[in-house]
């Protein structure tokens, strides 16, 4: 899968939440966002391709 380098500006407590919640599972700030991005966009099973 290539990869896309993205700038994205945050509000101040979202930053906050997802550097927390990377503190709290041991993983990066980027590797949470990105799985916070496929449960928000991924496609329900239910929906005709």
């Amino acid at each position: 899968m290539l990869e896309k380098t993205i700038t994205v500006t945050l509000p101040e407590a979202a930053y906050h939440r997802l550097q927390r919640a990377a503190e709290l599972t041991h993983r990066s700030l980027d590797d949470i966002l990105i799985s916070a991005l496929n449960v928000t966009l991924s496609v329900p099973s239910n929906v005709p391709s």
